[in-house]
């Protein structure tokens, strides 16, 4: 009896040190997201206290406390495509982008100045209002966010009034695309790929290929697109013209060490910008047809708008990849790396202009300023193919590096690169003038 006792006894002892054990485990993991509860009474408070200002680069507020009838109500800009960026503070909805990401600051009455120019975002809002897809701005020398515009978007001024509707609605306004938005990115990967060619000395500036349209890997065929033959050509214009063909070639050459390229380009990784990303899709094992698709940007390759604008800016600043960011913090300590040579940039830049100047990118250009891009024209299993657009410019001096996508937009010749044009010459109108 006395030993079934003391048995009974370590069995109790035994769950009740497990069951402590799981509270703690509980709490400790989910006491963040309790806190954060809008039903939690001290969460609520949060939203009855002053808070600091977001600002834009230039000291334009995006987002303030007002007091109203001895209650504090978080006011916006009018530029409601900033949703996506500054997000917003809600007693309902709760919080969501800068305004979650920096509550600790804002909420110690803080302000924060972020790089966004507010005049350079309403002008590519307005430009891209009819579009769904994203577009996106960096300096290349330094990777500040110019400007981050996601369509569609939700309308600060009828947040409450059409939450619903927002909701419900198929395009999914709450999705920053910019950020989140996955697409396989086709023609505008050819750039990094001409680049990882070049570094490691499989072609030279010399190098020719006969281009008859399409390429046979192993029983499955590779076509350019429309089937057009481009015969004799080079690298410069294998890039310029988009032959699908020389740069499945090259993947199929480069394979493993292609992959390496992609990683040191960013992709397969967060930005680290700190709202939320995807990291898209890197694959790691790859054989045979499936290299010729990545030489085309297609298979199971996605990349977010952001990634691909980080891959123009590293090109525009000869070679080296600057982290993106949103906030200026002077202690912030933000990753750089050396994806190719200048030599190499060179290289590249050169073949973007040349697609500017002569081949598919023509409607990007703007009249005195010289750009360098490259447009891509990805196959969607969901319709209609997405448009793309990735360049730079002045193109010998990179002021502004640029990405943009339409969704299920069709040809990026034709759709996405006149965006592009018009929102690159917006830009150094704007630039020109004293603001």
């Amino acid at each position: 009896m006395h030993k079934r006792y003391e048995l009974g006894l370590f069995l109790f002892v035994s769950i009740l040190f497990a069951a402590m054990l799981f509270t703690l485990a509980y709490w400790q993991v989910f006491s963040s997201t309790l806190n954060d509860h809008l039903l939690n009474p001290r969460y609520q408070q949060l939203f009855c206290n002053p808070r600091g200002s977001v600002l834009d680069r230039h000291g334009n507020i995006l987002a303030q406390s007002l007091l109203i009838d001895g209650k504090y109500h978080r006011q916006y800009t009018e530029v409601s495509s900033l949703i996506h960026v500054i997000g917003y503070f809600h007693d309902k909805y709760g919080l969501t982008g800068i305004e979650k990401t920096y509550n600790d600051v804002l909420a110690r009455e803080q302000n924060l100045t972020t790089t966004i120019d507010l005049v350079i975002q309403s002008k590519i809002e307005k430009i891209f209002t009819d579009y769904v897809g994203a577009i996106v701005l960096l300096e290349p020398a330094t990777g500040a966010i110019i400007a981050m515009v996601s369509s569609p978007f939700i309308d600060y001024a009828r947040m409450e009034l059409d939450w619903e509707n927002y909701l419900l609605d198929p395009n999914a306004p709450f999705v920053n695309r910019a950020l989140q938005g996955l697409y396989p990115p086709g023609s505008v990967l050819k750039p990094l790929i001409l680049g990882a060619a070049y570094e490691e000395e499989i072609i030279n500036a010399d190098s020719k290929w006969d281009d008859q349209g399409e390429l046979s890997i192993d029983g499955r065929v590779i076509k350019n697109f429309g089937g057009n033959a481009l015969g004799l050509i080079d690298p410069a214009n294998a890039l310029a013209f988009s032959s699908n063909v020389v740069f499945a070639e090259i993947a199929l050459k480069l394979q493993h060490s292609l992959l390496e390229y992609l990683k040191k380009a960013g992709l397969g990784q967060a930005t680290q910008i700190g709202l939320g990303e995807s990291v898209g899709n890197l694959p790691n094992k790859v054989k045979g047809f499936e290299w010729g698709q990545i030489g085309i940007g297609q298979g199971e390759l996605l990349v977010t708008p952001m990634q691909m604008a980080v891959i123009s800016a590293t090109i525009a600043n000869n070679g080296v990849r600057m982290q993106p960011y949103l906030v200026y913090d002077s202690l912030a300590i933000r990753k750089t790396e050396r994806v190719f040579s200048r030599t190499v940039a060179a290289k590249i830049t050169e073949a973007m202009i040349l697609a500017v100047n002569n081949g598919t990118a023509s409607l990007a250009q703007v009249s005195g300023v010289a750009v360098a891009g490259k447009t891509g024209t990805a196959q969607s299993p969901a319709g209609e193919d997405h448009s793309w657009f990735i360049g730079f410019a002045p193109a010998n001096a990179p002021k502004v590096a640029i990405a943009v996508v339409v969704e299920h937009g069709g040809f990026g010749g034709q759709v996405a690169a006149p965006i592009a044009g018009e929102v690159l010459k917006m830009y150094f109108d704007l630039t020109q003038e004293e603001r």
